[in-house]
């Protein structure tokens, strides 16, 4: 992970990446985001000051198999975010990486802790002998994805929020792995707890975006990710419906980058260990910021409320039809200016939030989408 803006997700199906990775001194960060004015997802984490995190097997990555030229045939099969088992049949993720997928886009969950090596070793099957390959191996399982049916909000609260539900799913994560879901914190529970001692509190991003921007020909990369990481984090500042978390590596911490986005930032507080909130966004080269979005809200509270997705007006499915093709239009220019042009539409970029991650191809001479920064979605 690193850390910074909102970046597409991973292998995104049009659009995202979210956040951007952790660095291995990078963190992870989620893909598809904005910096504060547009972010671009977060994808991995930093690769200064990060860690191997074998212990966090309540982290997973999110996958997708899903057609990106339109004639309805899957060619794409990848990680695209990060989330977390907040119980046995739930995945809590970010919306901006549920939304605009195209028709027939398959949802998958991985606990793996090294999901890149997997896929680089089948890389000679087509996507779809893939994902059912990752299905009979028990490396991944497939659900079902909901996302707050509020987004993409204003920048005030975006309700960058969803979920891959496995309910009505015969095998759930928990009939293949061995976790404990991470324990999400009480109403208002970081604006009890106050700056001063929030501050002082121990945080820990973890994710499975790639690492922070590396200089080269060309301009910035973003290699990496697909793997597990951990890192420390700063506090910085505590809004109606956002984190701010330094990733400044002088003073010994990692962030989130691209992919990372969805994926969970944790505090420590008065011995426990809670799920205070999922990156979004941050600064683009993954190095200064991450944003994540609160989960002691209310509106958060009110969208992982136990009941059905058919019966909560706040859960949705995934948004396809005109917006996702014009959105997925955006991520495939973004990717071919990226790999090998120029980049005009700077300003044009980085007034969306969330894209999708390019190719893995592509991963190490892609720039973040926009001008990175984990900011909320464009209204």
């Amino acid at each position: 992970m690193s850390g910074g803006s909102t970046l597409l997700p991973a292998g995104s199906l049009g659009p995202p990446l979210e956040r951007t990775p952790l660095k291995r001194s990078t963190f992870v960060a989620a893909a598809g985001a904005v910096t504060l004015l547009a972010a671009s997802p977060a994808a991995a984490i930093n690769t200064y000051n990060a860690q191997p995190a074998p212990e966090r097997t309540e982290v997973g990555a999110y996958l997708a198999l899903w057609d990106t030229t339109g004639d309805g045939v899957p060619d794409r099969f990848d990680w695209r975010c990060s989330g977390t088992m907040v119980d046995d049949d739930t995945f809590l993720t970010a919306a901006h990486c549920t939304d605009g997928s195209p028709a027939g886009t398959r949802t998958f969950v991985s606990l793996e802790e090294d999901v890149q090596s997997l896929l680089d070793e089948h890389a000679d099957l087509s996507p779809s002998a893939q994902a059912d390959l990752f299905l009979a191996n028990g490396w991944v399982v497939e659900g079902d994805p909901h996302q707050d049916a509020r987004y993409p909000g204003p920048a005030s609260d975006t309700a960058d929020i969803a979920v891959v539900d496995f309910a009505g799913r015969d095998v759930t994560p928990a009939d293949v792995w061995d976790f404990t879901p991470a324990t999400l914190p009480s109403a208002g529970q970081l604006d009890r707890v106050g700056g001063t001692t929030l501050a002082r509190a121990p945080w820990t991003v973890v994710g499975y975006g790639t690492a922070e921007a590396q200089n080269g020909p060309g301009g910035h990369t973003h290699p990496g990710g697909g793997v597990r990481l951990k890192a420390s984090e700063g506090f910085n500042a505590l809004t109606k419906s956002w984190v701010r978390l330094s990733i400044n590596e002088s003073k010994g911490y990692g962030g989130a980058c691209y992919g990372d986005s969805g994926g969970p930032n944790f505090v420590t507080v008065a011995g426990q260990q809670v799920l205070a909130g999922t990156t979004i966004t941050g600064d683009v080269p993954c190095k200064a910021t991450n944003v994540v979005y609160r989960l002691d809200t209310a509106p958060a509270r009110a969208f992982l409320a136990p009941s059905s997705p058919c019966a909560d007006p706040r859960r949705a499915a995934p948004r396809s039809g005109d917006r996702g093709a014009a959105l997925t239009a955006l991520v495939q220019r973004t990717v071919r200016q990226s790999r090998h042009e120029p980049d005009p539409l700077t300003a044009a970029r980085q007034q969306i939030l969330h894209l999708e991650f390019p190719s893995r191809s592509a991963r190490t001479t892609r720039t973040r989408g926009a001008a990175g920064g984990r900011l909320p979605r464009r209204p």
